[in-house]
């Protein structure tokens, strides 16, 4: 059976494809100056938090198990609220109805309307605004 590992790793290999984006893994670190824009802004950027998923059987009673099914998020940022959707356009881009896991496992879907753009104003000085996507994927053994 694929392990939540394997979907993590496989998902960051994905995000760090996209060119112009910087990809962090469970946490953002205080941003240096190869990470901001000119004026001083957070250049486009995604965090994946991988979950660890939940192991499917063939029945209730059963111990073997056949599947997991995963999910991860990806959060998607900038400095300025169309930097961010841009990140939002390159991640769905690169993710949504892909085979994470091969050419018969992992199809990654987008699970919910992730709502409108939010901002982080904890530190007036630098603001960024965010969007959570939310995907499943499904592994099958």
């Amino acid at each position: 059976m694929t392990t939540i590992d394997t979907v993590a790793q496989t998902a960051l290999t994905e995000l760090a494809a996209i060119t112009n984006l910087i990809v962090f893994d469970g946490h953002v670190p205080a941003l240096g100056s190869t990470q901001r824009d000119d004026e001083g802004r957070a250049k486009p950027y995604a965090v994946l938090y991988t979950n660890a998923g939940q192991v499917r059987t063939s029945d209730r009673y059963a111990y073997t198990a056949l599947d997991l099914a995963a999910g991860f998020q990806v959060t998607c940022a900038a400095g300025t609220p169309r930097g961010a959707l841009w990140v939002v356009d390159k991640v769905r881009a690169r993710l949504t109805g892909r085979r994470l896991l091969g050419a018969s496992e992992g199809f990654c879907k987008e699970v919910t309307d992730p709502g409108p753009l939010r901002i982080d104003d904890d530190v007036p000085s630098d603001l960024r605004w965010f969007l959570p996507l939310l995907y499943r994927i499904a592994t099958t053994n």
